[in-house]
């Protein structure tokens, strides 16, 4: 019985790695990331891989739920508070870096049905935020969740453009300040 029990901290743990390890290299390419590579920074065989996640949409659909779990729990934990759009915004902006080849890599697959229910959900929590910032008088009245997932995908590209750009963070963040100047109301 305390074998089955270890067994089952071990795959946890396992899974644990490959999820880490994924968001690494997602981080660390521009380029798509391989099911081999994963495996090996995560120091599992490639079976206890394929066990886990049954292809690279399945793994990147994990780290994409992750990202989406995050940036919920901004936004529940921001409220009606002033201000709380533009940090979810950041934070939204600041979870794709953490990952940035995992973007293209779910543009590419975008046409799958995990990634279309969580881009659906993506749009549902902005579509949350962007109601209560516009309540505040915080942004136009006649922007949407659309809207928002366009803006946010024009900064991601086009600081994605530059793959060996040193600060990622800074470009985006210095991007994003300039779009939402457009995006608040105008006296």
């Amino acid at each position: 019985m305390a074998k089955k029990r270890d067994l089952r901290v071990d795959a946890v743990k396992n899974r644990q790695a490959i999820v880490r390890a994924a968001r690494q290299l997602f981080a660390k390419n521009a380029r798509e990331v391989a099911m081999d590579e994963i495996a090996r920074r995560a120091k599992v065989s490639r079976a206890t891989l394929y066990r886990n996640f049954v292809d690279i949409d399945a793994l990147a659909g994990e780290l994409f739920e992750e990202n989406i779990v995050a940036i919920e729990r901004a936004i529940e934990e921001a409220g009606d508070s002033a201000g709380a759009f533009e940090r979810v915004l950041i934070l939204t902006i600041e979870e794709g870096l953490t990952c940035r080849a995992l973007i293209p890599t779910l543009a590419a697959r975008a046409e799958s049905k995990q990634i279309r229910q969580l881009s659906m959900r993506v749009a549902r929590v902005l579509a949350m935020a962007l109601a209560r910032a516009q309540a505040r008088g915080e942004a136009r009245e006649d922007l949407d969740a659309e809207d928002m997932i366009q803006v946010l995908a024009m900064i991601f590209s086009t600081v994605l453009a530059n793959p060996r750009a040193k600060d990622l963070t800074a470009r985006t963040r210095r991007s994003l300040l300039f779009v939402l100047d457009g995006l608040r109301p105008r006296s």
